[in-house]
């Protein structure tokens, strides 16, 4: 298996990149502007990279939606990256998989998928 594992963390109220992960605290690194160029934080929440890009070319991680409020997730009975329907004004989660639901799936939608945000933020 040839897949490159990532991480964003949520740390007062941004995502940030993540260079390091500490077991069993999940304290992470995330970067700083000035020496040491490097912070260990306590995340307020972790969020990892599906392994695709949208349309624009930008990685796309846990959370991120669409216009449409599709909202890529990590569905536990699917055990897959797949779709949930997202309310945008709210960031919450009205239907938890679209493939559960017997909706269309995740790789045919992915190739069109175009991030405009992340339910986090």
């Amino acid at each position: 298996m040839n897949r490159q594992l990532k991480f964003k963390a949520l740390y007062e109220n941004k995502l940030h990149d993540v260079f390091g992960i500490s077991f069993p605290d999940l304290m992470v690194d995330i970067p700083l502007q000035r020496f040491p160029f490097t912070q260990k934080v306590k995340a307020d929440e972790l969020i990892q990279f599906v392994g695709k890009a949208d349309v624009n070319g930008y990685e796309i991680f846990e959370g991120d939606y669409d216009n449409d409020g599709n909202c890529v997730i990590w569905c536990t009975n699917c055990n897959s990256w797949l779709f949930a329907q997202l309310d945008v004004p709210t960031k919450d989660i009205c239907i938890p998989c679209h493939a559960c639901d017997g909706n269309f799936f995740f790789d045919e939608h992915i190739q069109k998928f175009e991030t405009v945000g992340n339910r986090l933020l």
